[in-house]
């Protein structure tokens, strides 16, 4: 499907895929795709900084365990982020790859506690725009 002029051509991705996160050793993570929010985030239990590194621990779920696995990142930054409620938020953000569909992209993340939250990751308007248009009628249309 082409939008005319010179934009690039766009997929069509459901309103929830599974991406891979392979810097991080997370695959098969459930992505909701959240066109109200500008960055993308990511589930995170814990992250502290230690000797100028940041210290962020997540959660790999398998069929019969959960294992909860450290990354390490030398590079990263902090941001405000507003919230679904309205409040600011001081955030981490890393910069990593992502695997949706057949392609692996450069994915800016901020971290937050999404254990309350049915999918693991948002993706937002800044990694989607001029790549995706969402069918919101389907799910996974990318994962299969």
């Amino acid at each position: 499907m082409s939008l005319g002029g010179n934009r690039p051509e766009m997929k069509i991705i459901g309103r929830k895929e599974k991406v891979q996160l392979p810097e991080l050793g997370l695959f098969g993570v459930r992505a909701k795709i959240d066109t109200g929010a500008y960055t993308s985030s990511l589930h995170c239990l814990s992250a502290k900084e230690s000797n100028g590194r940041l210290l962020c621990q997540f959660e790999e779920k398998h069929k019969e365990k959960t294992l909860i696995k450290t990354v390490p990142f030398a590079k990263f930054t902090k941001r405000k982020v507003r919230s679904s409620n309205g409040q600011l938020d001081d955030r981490y953000a890393i910069k990593t790859k992502i695997g949706i569909g057949k392609e692996t992209l450069d994915i800016e993340l901020t971290l937050s506690d999404r254990g309350k939250m049915k999918t693991e990751m948002l993706l937002g308007r800044k990694f989607l725009r001029k790549r995706y248009m969402v069918d919101v009628s389907t799910k996974y249309r990318l994962s299969k």
